[in-house]
């Protein structure tokens, strides 16, 4: 057995090691989600809009995971959307009129907002709606401008 180890050539530490479930070391691996991920959720029982989660000024956040429940309600309506307060993209809207809504999605890919790009929930009508996210914040070096962004999609 050749004993060694992987070294960051910047900063000069080894890249770290964890006993695996039989007691070996495994060179740690995370994705970003892994390693920064996080999780907010909101309720609303009206009508009106709830901030979920914000970057950092500057930055941005990205999506990892999103559930939507709701009860079955007339003309009433849930939108999961992003949002700056000048440019709005919407990324879910159900309508409860027919039936209960119900979603659960792991995202793959990058579903990320731009600079400044808050995560909303709006709701019309008294619904009962709660809507959870799992999510991670990017700094502003790499936060898109909204014109850049939408141009990159």
């Amino acid at each position: 057995m050749i004993k060694s180890i992987l070294i960051n050539p910047v900063t000069g530490r080894a890249l770290d090691i964890h006993p695996s479930a039989l007691g070996h070391d495994t060179l740690m691996s995370m994705t970003a989600s892994q390693a920064l991920g996080q999780f907010k959720s909101a309720y609303r029982s009206s009508a009106g809009t709830t901030i979920i989660a914000a970057p950092s000024t500057g930055g941005a956040i990205v999506l990892t995971d999103l559930i939507v429940s709701c009860d079955k309600v007339n003309a009433a309506t849930i939108t999961v959307q992003f949002s700056d307060g000048v440019n709005t993209t919407i990324l879910f809207l159900g309508t409860a009129t027919d039936a209960p809504i119900n979603i659960s999605t792991a995202f793959a890919g990058r579903w990320r907002g731009w600079r400044d790009a808050r995560l909303e929930m709006v709701t019309v009508g008294n619904i009962k709606c709660n809507v959870a996210i799992g999510y991670f914040k990017i700094g502003s070096d790499l936060a898109l401008s909204f014109t850049d962004w939408d141009a990159g999609r």
